[in-house]
């Protein structure tokens, strides 16, 4: 099972510091956060191949997803997905 180990505290501390003056503090903050955000993704790269369902599941629970049974959708890949083209105006 892969977990988000500390992004969540580092990612808050970010927020508590973005505001301020003092540019070392926040890049520190930043960096942190670049640093622990990269080993979860080393971790979930590993655990998906060493196990891909297994590691994708615990990768959408970890980040907030409820995933497709928890959503109503079907498990297997049954879900009635539509496609769209849109267009971006500026």
């Amino acid at each position: 099972l892969v977990t988000l180990d500390g992004v969540a505290d580092k990612q808050a501390a970010v927020e508590k510091v973005k505001d301020g003056e003092d540019v070392a503090v926040i890049e520190a903050a930043v960096s942190v956060l670049e640093k622990t955000a990269m080993e979860f993704g080393k971790r979930v790269y590993s655990a998906q191949q060493a196990d891909p369902q297994a590691a994708t599941a615990a990768a959408a629970g970890a980040a907030g997803g409820a995933g497709p049974q928890a959503a109503g959708g079907k498990a297997g890949g049954g879900d009635d997905i539509k496609d769209a083209d849109f267009t971006v105006h500026k």
